[in-house]
């Protein structure tokens, strides 16, 4: 028996939403502590369990940079989602934001000197990515291969 199946499933679900009013840099910030909560819960970066810290670290940058083209070029960050499959040891990072109007596209050559400009590249580099449009804007998201720890009961 798969030991991830004796977590309940939204265990391996989780989603934070944002203001549509304020300060909208906090998108970032509360986006980061997020994500980097629900990967100490998954233990994905405990290697001496299974984990792989490089990896959960590449999902962190990940993340960040998501949010942080919602903020710039979506009009504001409105929703995270982190959905992890440990039977696949894949994670899918998910960020809707408020347009639309701006899908994601990677523009010229990448230029690693050029200040900006990299994070589409990134994601090319660390996961598999893609945007689809939901009502109010879209949703841009990567998934992005992990080692997933053998997964034991819940403590109840």
């Amino acid at each position: 028996m798969n030991s991830a199946a004796l977590y309940p499933t939204s265990f391996f679900h989780r989603r934070i939403r944002f203001p549509d009013r304020g300060h909208r840099g906090l998108a970032v910030t509360r986006g980061m502590e997020f994500v980097r909560q629900a990967l100490a819960e998954w233990h994905l970066g405990s290697s001496e369990i299974g984990g792989d810290a490089e990896r959960a670290d590449d999902a962190l940058l990940i993340a960040v940079e998501l949010l942080t083209n919602a903020e710039q070029h979506g009009g504001g960050a409105r929703e995270l989602r982190l959905d992890l499959d440990p039977s696949g040891q894949c994670l899918r990072i998910a960020v809707a934001d408020a347009t639309a109007d701006h899908p994601p596209r990677p523009g010229p050559p990448h230029r690693p000197a050029q200040v900006g400009g990299h994070g589409l590249h990134i994601l090319t580099r660390l996961a598999t990515w893609g945007s689809s449009a939901n009502s109010g804007g879209k949703t841009v998201w990567a998934d992005v291969a992990v080692r997933t720890p053998s997964y034991g009961r819940l403590q109840q």
